[in-house]
């Protein structure tokens, strides 16, 4: 399970880290705040106070994990269009 988690987070930085250059969706969000929001959805996961279940750490997971980014004031751009206007 460690390594499948520790596969995830770095999944997810190549989608929304900014100091990734083969980003996907740059969120400036750093690599230190992307580990600790995987953390807390994972744990998310794991209360018996959630239906959130832990999907293995698939595109949904990832999605879940954006959801979190969205709603702390990150965003992605794209030519420097904010998408989320």
């Amino acid at each position: 399970m460690e390594k499948e988690f520790k596969q995830f987070k770095k999944y997810v930085k190549t989608f929304y880290s900014s100091s990734t250059d083969n980003r996907m969706y740059p969120m400036n969000a750093s690599d230190e705040v992307i580990d600790k929001v995987c953390e807390v959805y994972h744990i998310t996961c794991s209360s018996e106070h959630t239906a959130v279940e832990w999907g293995g750490g698939d595109s949904v997971d990832r999605e879940r994990v954006r959801d979190i980014l969205f709603a702390m004031g990150y965003d992605w751009k794209v030519n420097n269009k904010n998408l989320n206007k």
